[in-house]
């Protein structure tokens, strides 16, 4: 049949006409596919280990190993990580400055750079035998639809192409112009994206819902939650912290803290359970809390103090005058000043007291492990 297909020839890919002739290349074992989806996005709030997940687990599928077995031979797979200021030219092609080499004539010159994403289509179409991946790490942060361009309808699985192995060649899908590369060489092959190049994701929650991701992006990815799991604490980490005042269970903690924010937030702005992990002494706990999860539900709840003394169980339960009164062990303290006290002699103020709340310096175990007790 007539038309025109991707073939391979001694490890380049390269768009030619179909004839009835096969290529003499020497047969090759199946390719097996990946036990994830082609397009994956691993999503969830800060610190349940995405990335990590990524690293540990979905990159085992894309190590070639010595034929005995023994060794990591490489790797087919590259890391990238999305930002505010990440374009299609970073990302597929474009035009980059290059220095003049010592001792030549003239100035900068520029030329046409294949991206991230290109050079690992390449990659997968010169080996169309096995598997390789590009991983996206805060894919959410950039412009999606900027960064990806033409390419957001080509990693749709059913607009890939496919390899035929009994014909040798690349074939079905949707090929493209690309605009740097055919502005330069209109007759140049089109651009296709291999059915072995998987993209895989991770997305923090808490910067962006998935809802406010482009539809087109939701529409071509797989979405898998990684929720925070207090139990990993258990397996990995050290559960029970002794101090003085008793011990402090951090899976009861980290569960309480959740249930609380998920009933005042949402689920997306939970803690992870990597904030707990690493931590082997009290002195290891108090600094988690000062330096990572009270900045983090400052972020959270922005002015809105009360409700982190709510997660931390700051404030006195109940009914009665005593009730919603700041515990003497509260973590979050807080005073009120009279304004006549600043404002009086200056200027004409409204009296009612304003309340400050108090970050501390320093924190005592049983204020910690009063926020699940009771």
């Amino acid at each position: 049949a007539a038309g025109l297909a991707w073939t391979y020839r001694q490890g380049i890919p390269e768009l030619i006409a179909i004839t009835s002739e096969e290529p003499d290349i020497p047969p090759q074992k199946e390719r097996e596919p990946a036990r994830i989806a082609l397009n994956l996005i691993l999503c969830g709030p800060p610190g349940t280990g995405k990335t990590y997940q990524l690293k540990e687990e979905v990159a085992r599928e894309f190590l070639s190993v010595n034929e005995d077995g023994l060794g990591e031979q490489s790797h087919r797979y590259a890391f990238v990580t999305f930002h505010q200021s990440y374009s299609y030219e970073d990302f597929v092609e474009g035009i980059r400055p290059m220095a003049p080499k010592p001792g030549s004539v003239g100035g900068i010159t520029y030329e046409v750079r294949d991206g991230i994403f290109k050079h690992m289509a390449t990659r997968a179409m010169n080996d169309p035998w096995n598997n390789y991946a590009l991983f996206i790490d805060e894919i959410n942060r950039a412009n999606i639809s900027k960064v990806f361009g033409e390419l957001i309808t080509l990693i749709e699985p059913d607009k890939r192409v496919s390899w035929n192995e009994s014909e040798s060649k690349w074939e079905g899908g949707i090929q493209v112009r690309l605009p740097y590369t055919h502005a330069q060489n209109p007759d140049a092959p089109l651009f296709a994206i291999p059915d072995n190049l998987y993209i895989v994701g991770t997305m923090n929650t808490a910067d962006r819902s998935i809802a406010l991701l482009d539809t087109a992006l939701r529409r071509r990815f797989e979405f898998r939650e990684v929720m925070p799991d207090a139990e990993v604490i258990r397996r990995h980490g050290t559960p029970v912290i002794k101090t003085d005042a008793g011990d402090v269970d951090l899976v009861r903690l980290l569960h309480v803290m959740n249930t609380r924010i998920e009933y005042l937030y949402d689920r997306d702005h939970q803690l992870g359970h990597s904030y707990f992990l690493g931590i082997n002494s009290y002195a290891d706990l108090e600094r988690a809390f000062l330096k990572k999860i009270i900045p983090l539900l400052q972020e959270y709840f922005y002015e809105d103090w009360e409700k982190i003394q709510i997660v931390f169980a700051d404030l006195e339960p109940g009914e009665g005058e005593s009730a919603g009164r700041v515990r003497d062990n509260a973590i979050i303290q807080c005073r009120s000043i009279g304004t006549d006290q600043y404002l009086a002699k200056v200027m004409d103020y409204d009296s009612t007291d304003k309340t400050l709340y108090i970050i501390p310096d320093a924190i005592a175990p049983a204020s910690i492990i009063k926020i699940y007790e009771g």
